[in-house]
C-alpha cells in the first residue's frame, strides 16, 4: 500500500502460455493512511484502514475484507479473494 496515495491498484494475469486468453483482473483498494510514531531513531510507520475495494470480474468472483485495519502485523489476513470456478 502506498504511503503517498489513498489507493493502490493491482493487476493480476492468468498464468498461461496461451496468449490468446485475456485473463486479466484488476483490484483497486481505497484506504485512509495514519502515521504512527515509533521512536526518534525510527521515525514513523504508516497504518492503513481499507474503505472500499473495486475489482473486475474476469476470474475474480468475490473479494471479502477479513480485516480492514492494516498495520505491521504480518500474521493478519486482510483480504479473501474468491476465484470463479
Amino acid at each position: 500500500m502506498s504511503q503517498s496515495e489513498d489507493y493502490s491498484k493491482f493487476i493480476f494475469q492468468i498464468d498461461s502460455t496461451d496468449f490468446s486468453i485475456t485473463g486479466i483482473d484488476s483490484i483497486r483498494i481505497d484506504y485512509n493512511r495514519e502515521l504512527h510514531y515509533i521512536s526518534t531513531n525510527c521515525g514513523y510507520e504508516t497504518y492503513f484502514e481499507i474503505n472500499n475495494i473495486e475489482y473486475s470480474h474476469q476470474y475474480i468472483d468475490t473479494i471479502i475484507i477479513a480485516s480492514d485495519k492494516v498495520n505491521n502485523d504480518v500474521n493478519t489476513e486482510h483480504l479473501k479473494i474468491v476465484l470463479k470456478k
